[in-house]
């Protein structure tokens, strides 16, 4: 594995971005919560993995391109929450399914699935995309979140991939867990090259109310 903040995922110093998160509760999912601490115990043991505390897992649905977050002013920010409200209507709570855990070249990760067209995270990609797109223009849409996951460690340093993927797929059985999502979050990130980890302030809260 190769660190993963490091090049061009380098933000410029103190810049902010806008992001469309899925942010499961883990009190409201148990086996998810149970899946995640499962590979944790697996993880811990490498050194070259800095892992995602429970307050900043998330899924992304969209990262808001060709601008930072303080390039989009507030009565841009209005019509972007009012917009994404407008296209997010009739659609209701999602059940995802997370696992296995994939070793990447820079990360491991939680496969998510849904993505498919006709299927619900696939959905809401699309609708929230467009409302970017309308809102913002066309070069805020050229993040491409598909396939998506959930992040459960970046490598802040080089090590094996291979026995990474090897020790969790032979120690944490089973791989997979069901998870619901019943709201989309827009929050402002800020990246901390320094820590290998990302946070973020909320901005706006759509609920998924069918």
């Amino acid at each position: 594995m190769e660190k993963f903040m490091s090049g061009s995922r380098i933000w410029p110093d103190e810049q902010t971005r806008l992001h469309f998160y899925l942010i499961p509760s883990l009190d409201l999912n148990g086996e998810l919560d149970a899946l995640i601490q499962d590979y944790r115990d697996v993880l811990d043991e490498f050194p070259f993995l800095t892992l995602v505390q429970d307050e900043w897992l998330h899924i992304t649905l969209h990262m808001v391109t060709g601008v930072a977050a303080e390039e989009v002013g507030d009565r841009q920010r209005r019509g972007l929450i009012r917009t994404v409200g407008t296209y997010l209507e009739g659609l209701g709570p999602m059940t995802l399914t997370a696992g296995p855990a994939l070793a990447t070249r820079n990360a491991v990760v939680l496969d998510v699935d849904g993505d498919l067209p006709g299927e619900p995270f696939h959905e809401v990609y699309t609708r929230i995309r467009a409302a970017v797109e309308d809102t913002i223009g066309l070069e805020a849409v050229e993040f491409d979140a598909m396939p998506p996951h959930l992040t459960l460690g970046y490598a802040n340093g080089s090590g094996d991939s291979g026995r990474v993927q090897s020790l969790v797929r032979r120690k944490v059985r089973p791989s997979r867990a069901p998870f619901t999502v019943d709201e989309i979050h827009l929050v402002e990130v800020e990246q901390d090259a320094m820590r290998t980890e990302y946070r973020w302030d909320p901005i706006a809260t759509f609920p998924l109310l069918g």
